[in-house]
């Protein structure tokens, strides 16, 4: 074969592969844009809905204490059984592996009713939770509806993910949270709670982290999520306090922000008492009613016991309209506060009686 036959069939060749490549990564490109289509599509049905869930991690193995769950649909199972009545009081459920909820919407783990609390604990080992998405008009929305004297820790909720309730009681981890610890849990998914619409002042307490609390720890807690509350009690970590809460290590920096009363950084309201030692706020507070605080949005003190703030700041700015506003406490209303060592960066605009 001579020179200029071997050019033209090498010219041929080159041409010939160059196509089959186009074809390829067009194909590929293809099936990649449908994969991600689908990986974010809306979600549909419920994970607790028949045939979406998988209890056969639990069922037959009841007597274990120890139970680990590496599946979308394993984690949907424990909602499933807890929201049916069982509680799982002293077992642990660990995560060991990243759990994407795309496709269904997310039930909360956990009911008010005292038969279908989440009482154990609830160990996500580091991993990340993606995709969750809760819509709802029922009390006590988050990843757990109701939680009590239990523990969740090590959790960290992605970005992709979204609380939104027309009523009360909504956080990030948990809507409500009685007599347990959160430790080591990040919230970096957006939080939307109450109805200024409805008239009642219970419709709100929302939270980054938790919408209620009582006689519970929170520690090494993070909110990078916007959260905002369409009533009262909207706060970085914690919504609403209602007595004997400690909060030590916690940061916000998502913005807060509230159509009516008591919106703060770290906490939206406090009842009753809380001890905050070590909390940053960096997030933007925006308060149109009540009052709107770097750390506290309102401290009430109802019942007569002392609350605590130490060795905390406020670097976030607190844009405040016909309402208090402070850099670390928005209002005190006859409640027993002790401040220690703490200070506020932030510009605050607006108001009245601002400082």
């Amino acid at each position: 074969m001579n020179n200029s036959k071997v050019m033209k069939f090498n010219k041929m060749l080159i041409a010939i592969i160059t196509c089959i490549a186009l074809v390829l990564v067009s194909v590929v490109g293809f099936t990649l844009l449908r994969s991600s289509d689908v990986a974010h599509a809306d979600p549909t049905g419920s994970w607790t809905d028949e045939n979406n869930y998988d209890t056969s991690w639990y069922v037959g193995h009841e007597s274990d204490t120890i139970y680990t769950l590496t599946t979308p649909e394993q984690l949907a199972g424990l909602a499933y059984l807890v929201n049916n009545g069982n509680n799982f009081s002293g077992k642990t459920i660990k995560l060991d592996a990243d759990i994407d909820l795309n496709g269904h919407y997310w039930t909360p783990i956990g009911m008010s009713t005292s038969s279908k609390r989440f009482n154990g604990t609830f160990d996500g080992q580091e991993h990340t939770i993606s995709h969750m998405t809760v819509n709802t008009s029922v009390q006590n929305s988050g990843l757990f509806g109701y939680v009590y004297g239990a523990t969740i820790r090590n959790v960290i909720l992605a970005s992709s993910c979204s609380v939104t309730s027309t009523t009360s009681y909504v956080g990030g981890i948990a809507g409500y949270a009685y007599n347990g610890s959160i430790k080591n849990v990040i919230n970096k998914g957006t939080v939307i709670g109450g109805d200024s619409n409805m008239g009642n002042s219970n419709m709100g307490r929302v939270g980054g982290i938790v919408g209620y609390a009582n006689g519970t720890l929170f520690e090494n807690v993070t909110n990078d999520g916007e959260v905002t509350g369409r009533f009262n009690d909207v706060g970085g970590i914690v919504g609403y306090i209602n007595l004997n809460v400690l909060i030590t290590d916690a940061k916000n920096s998502g913005t807060i922000k509230s159509d009516t009363e008591a919106v703060g950084g770290i906490v939206g309201y406090v009842l009753g008492s809380v001890s905050i030692n070590c909390a940053v706020n960096i997030g933007m507070i925006n308060g149109e009613v009540g009052s709107a605080g770097g750390i506290i949005g309102a401290v009430y003190g109802g019942y007569s016991v002392e609350s605590v703030i130490c060795n905390s700041y406020n670097n976030g700015n607190i844009s405040a309209t016909n309402t208090t506003a402070g850099g670390l406490v928005g209002s005190n209303n006859d409640g027993r506060l002790t401040i220690v060592n703490n200070y506020n960066k932030g510009e605050i605009t607006g108001g009245s009686n601002s400082g």
